[in-house]
């Protein structure tokens, strides 16, 4: 039984010891970790800084071209708007240029009909101061009554 304790009080000894090995280490990292964390490099807390600066320009360049999307998008959609209403005048101008090419056909036949017209009644003037009609009697008389007559 004395083998049996003696063993207990030596395990209990090899227990206090890694008990004060991990005390120890704990004790070195959180002392390390403070350090690392509160003493800190100089230089760490410059590049915050220039970053902080960097991040503040980042951030009025930013709200700067928001501004100008803004801007940017406001013609876009009032030229939007004018290309809507240009295309639709298109259209209509399209159309009117439709209805007039069709008026110049129909002008166009009228003026070729009246200009055969002409040429034949041309014809007839020549063809009757070339060979006058000879009227004589009655028949000249009923010829002067129609050409005098009011219409």
């Amino acid at each position: 039984m004395q083998a049996l304790i003696d063993h207990f009080k030596k395990n209990e000894k090899m227990k206090d010891l890694k008990n004060i090995i991990i005390i120890a280490l704990l004790a070195g990292v959180i002392i390390f970790a403070s350090i690392v964390f509160y003493g800190g490099d100089s230089g760490y807390e410059y590049r915050v800084n220039a970053l902080q600066k960097e991040n503040a320009g980042l951030k009025v360049q930013r709200d700067s071209i928001d501004a100008t999307i803004l801007v940017l998008e406001s013609k876009y959609k009032l030229l939007a708007q004018k290309e809507s209403a240009l295309s639709i005048d298109i259209g209509k101008r399209d159309s009117e240029i439709a209805k007039a090419k069709i008026a110049a056909v129909i002008s166009k036949g009228k003026l070729e009909k009246i200009q055969m017209d002409l040429t034949s009644t041309q014809k007839q003037i020549a063809e009757l101061e070339q060979n006058p009609s000879n009227r004589d009697g009655d028949d000249l008389l009923n010829s002067i009554k129609l050409k005098t007559q009011i219409k």
